[in-house]
């Protein structure tokens, strides 16, 4: 339906989504032998980014990075934001 009503013209449809990078890696589980464990050595610690972004469908990216963590008041700041910066078709 929404694909629909963007393909006539009547919204601008986009995609909502967050992701976080750092130079530490994080292996939360993985598979190894009963007794065995398996080490991830890292040279470089860095604090977390964190990017925000809105896509669309022509792959028009509007992205939002922060070193801090990511809670409601930067998820609704993001999309404030965001909402002030798109214009009606």
């Amino acid at each position: 339906m929404f694909k629909e009503q963007e393909e006539q013209g009547l919204r601008d449809l986009y995609y909502y989504d967050e992701s976080g990078f750092c130079l530490s890696p994080d292996v939360p589980y993985a598979w190894q032998e009963k007794g065995q464990t398996i080490e991830i050595e890292s040279g470089s610690h860095g604090q977390r980014l964190n990017v925000l972004g809105f896509l669309n469908r022509t792959n028009q990216l509007n992205a939002y990075t922060t070193e801090g963590g990511v809670d409601s008041d930067v998820v609704v700041a993001c999309f404030d934001d965001f909402s002030h910066r798109i214009r009606p078709s």
